[in-house]
């Protein structure tokens, strides 16, 4: 990571790391190590790269639009707002039966207190779980807008990286290991096949 930390401070520096992809697969022609297919389909792949790093930066840069973001939190604290002021009326409302209930006779009295107690709990637990759920549900959606980082929300990076390595080695490890059955067909190249037909069209003339 060093060469990439002392890059100039500058734009697109993620894009512009891939031309020095490019000008590794443009040295590796140049000294004919590669041929020239090799080194169109290399291009292709650069700029494929530096596309997906472009496309990632527009996903990350563009925002929501604001009059959406706008709405959704206004409805949310709007409706905290109107569920602040029927919990406190029902709640109100709960503790005046309670109250009213102390001065009625044995068998109302029960029964009033159990209706009070009912949408007294019943309140509280609904005012204490949905501001909750709509605050956490903005947080969330503010947290997985960036998928790129390392929170727990974010895009497995670990895992796409453990999966990329197997499938390279189990790729490596089969190349390594060919079968008997195969090995004339890996080691015969198209010389040999050309070579034979040559030969074979010397000897059609010759006995020509």
């Amino acid at each position: 990571y060093g060469i990439i930390t002392e890059m100039p401070a500058g734009p697109a520096r993620p894009q512009a790391l891939w031309v020095w992809v490019q000008l590794l697969w443009d040295g590796l022609l140049r000294q004919k190590q590669i041929r020239w297919h090799v080194h169109q389909v290399a291009l292709h792949l650069v700029s494929e790269g530096r596309a997906a790093t472009k496309s990632i930066f527009t996903h990350l840069n563009t925002q929501i639009p604001f009059a959406y973001v706008h709405l959704m939190a206004c409805l949310v604290h709007i409706n905290l707002f109107i569920l602040a002021l029927q919990s406190g009326m029902i709640i109100a409302k709960a503790v005046g039966m309670i109250i009213v209930a102390k001065h009625m006779p044995a068998p109302a009295q029960a029964t009033m207190d159990t209706e009070a107690s009912t949408l007294l709990i019943a309140q509280l637990i609904y005012l204490a779980l949905v501001p909750v759920l709509y605050l956490g549900f903005l947080a969330l959606s503010q947290e997985i807008a960036d998928p790129f980082g390392t929170d727990l929300n974010d895009f497995p990076r670990a895992q796409f990286h453990n999966v990329m390595q197997d499938e390279n080695e189990a790729i490596i490890q089969m190349a390594d290991n060919i079968p008997p059955e195969l090995l004339p067909f890996v080691l015969s190249g198209p010389d040999k096949s050309h070579a034979g037909s040559a030969d074979n069209s010397d000897n059609s003339d010759a006995d020509g």
